[in-house]
């Protein structure tokens, strides 16, 4: 976020979902700013967008989130009213701490918790709710930023039981 603490970002990504969509596309406005020293608050809406058959923007929904960062902690909670096409509302709430080690690395610990509020119109792998927890490490080198996560839920679906390890880089601009 520049000094007037607004920002816009994107986020592209791979999928492969059975109706034959294969790439997600997320926009993101926000508001970042300061309260006191060592803490912020951070609010915006997020619009994601699939593509790759003819049905596939019918997955696509919108989000408002906010994340209040403190020295201790960031809580964070989104909220969408139309997940994945739905019409069903959810909730994600995050727990995340992010402690800087020595060479510029960063190691980031999280635990989410997602909830379904209408499981009539949208369940994950049929449950209401499910636990996802993460250790991230993170090092930036010139504008790309890599990360290595090991991942786990406790979602009971063959597709995603099980520790997962995930290695992604972001461009900065």
């Amino acid at each position: 976020a520049g000094e007037s603490g607004i920002y816009a970002s994107g986020w592209a990504s791979n999928v492969d979902y059975s109706d034959g969509t294969r790439q997600e596309l997320d926009g993101y406005i926000g508001y970042l700013t300061p309260l006191a020293e060592n803490y912020s608050l951070d609010i915006g809406t997020g619009h994601f967008t699939y593509h790759g058959s003819s049905t596939s923007s019918d997955l696509d929904y919108g989000e408002i989130y906010t994340t209040l960062s403190t020295p201790l902690a960031d809580v964070s909670l989104r909220y969408s009213w139309d997940y994945f096409g739905t019409g069903a509302g959810y909730t994600i709430f995050q727990l995340a701490k992010s402690i800087n080690l020595p060479n510029k690395i960063g190691l980031k610990l999280g635990y989410n918790y997602s909830t379904s509020l209408n499981t009539e119109k949208y369940t994950t792998y049929g449950d209401k709710s499910y636990s996802h927890a993460f250790a991230k490490l993170s090092k930036n080198w010139g504008k790309l930023n890599w990360e290595l996560s090991v991942q786990d839920t406790d979602l009971h679906a063959d597709e995603v039981n099980g520790v997962k390890v995930v290695l992604g880089t972001t461009l900065n601009f």
